[in-house]
């Protein structure tokens, strides 16, 4: 598997090696780093076709990386990833709200440029893609439960009605990350409504997550 990382600020990235060292040279067996020269390469080729994207398994990639023809990339970038079923992770410092949704992630660059990129990319050497480690480090089953834990009594707290639409639920508790580490819950994703008592039960069975990852490891 082969992932592919388009950046074209090269400072910020240089500033992040400074940091943390050059974690790149450790992955340039499946990792194709486009800065600097390699970058303009790849956006001449990319405003013709995405035919340079063939054989990547992963894409990265800054969200408005591209000039004039940003629009038009990104949109070739994206379909290139519902087509072939292709990861595509766009960052960029202007995102402020977190999105996921299929093989689609927007992130900040700061949440890109961080320790857990090489789980990522560790991830990728052994034969998957776990977007998920990115996001929430190595324990990431346990640290995606204690964060949507929070979110649900936050939300509990402010519900003023007996029931809330799905989707306004679904976007703030982050229900379908929750869903990768708890299949069954994936049976409310179609529901219109949820009710308080059904989120409680949630919450309630998210405890019961935790307190199995804390003892077991």
């Amino acid at each position: 598997m082969r992932a592919l990382l388009i950046e074209d600020r090269e400072v910020r990235q240089a500033l992040f090696i400074e940091e943390k060292g050059d974690i790149f040279a450790n992955y340039e067996e499946i990792l194709y780093n486009a800065v600097g020269s390699r970058y303009s390469d790849i956006c001449e080729h990319l405003k013709e076709s995405d035919a340079v994207l063939d054989g990547y398994d992963l894409i990265i990639a800054h969200k408005s990386a591209f000039g004039v023809d940003n629009v038009e990339i990104i949109e070739r970038l994206e379909s290139f990833s519902k087509k072939r079923d292709v990861m595509l992770i766009l960052f960029s410092g202007g995102v402020d709200t977190l999105y996921f949704k299929e093989n689609l992630l927007e992130i900040n660059s700061k949440k890109l440029y961080h320790d857990n990129l090489s789980l990522l990319l560790d991830s990728l050497k052994n034969g998957s893609i776990n977007p998920y480690v990115l996001l929430y480090g190595e324990k990431w089953k346990l640290n995606i439960a204690l964060n949507t834990l929070e979110k649900l009594s936050l939300f509990l707290n402010e519900m003023q009605q007996e029931r809330v639409k799905m989707g306004k639920f679904q976007r703030v508790c982050k229900l379908s990350s929750l869903s990768e580490i708890m299949p069954h819950l994936s049976k409310y994703h179609d529901m219109p409504l949820i009710t308080k008592d059904e989120i409680k039960k949630i919450k309630n069975d998210v405890r019961k997550y935790i307190s199995k990852g804390l003892i077991y490891g």
